[in-house]
Formats: structure tokens, sequence, C-alpha cells
């Protein structure tokens, strides 16, 4: 199982599902601890409805549940120095 960290934003949720499909564990970031709350809530709440629709990528192997555990918000945000 591989980290990925992610930015909590549209592209950072896409691929974050992405990833937890796959059984990856996945990091969302924010600098702002209330959208990042409401990123991961976003998250969860898209994958259990693409689970009831039959569309959740490989639900064979992993449920939505267990895909959600994957993906965890983390208000440490890391810097890039030159």
């Amino acid at each position: 199982m591989n980290n990925v960290s992610l930015g909590s934003g549209l592209v950072g949720k896409s691929w974050a599902m992405l990833f937890a499909s796959g059984g990856h564990q996945v990091r969302l970031y924010d600098s702002d601890p209330a959208a990042l709350k409401l990123a991961v809530a976003e998250v969860h709440s898209k994958l259990k409805s693409l689970e009831e629709s039959g569309d959740l990528k490989n639900s064979s192997q992993f449920s939505a549940e267990k895909q959600g555990r994957l993906i965890m918000g983390n208000e440490n945000t890391f810097r890039l120095t030159s």
C-alpha cells in the first residue's frame, strides 16, 4: 500500500477516490480546516453514492466504506523551499 498526498480541491478529491479504489492510502491537505473537513465528508458521501448506483470503481475488492477509510484529512501543510 502506497501513501499519496493531494490537495482537497475538486481534482484532488477525484484522484483520492481513484487511488483509494486501488487500495492506496490518501491524505488530503488544505490550509483551511473547515474546507478540509468538508472535502473528506464529500468524498465519503460520493463513494457511498457511487456504490449505491453500482458505479464504484473496484467495488468487488474495496467497498465504499473500505475506500473511505483509506482517505483522510491532514491539516499539516508542507512548504516547498528553494
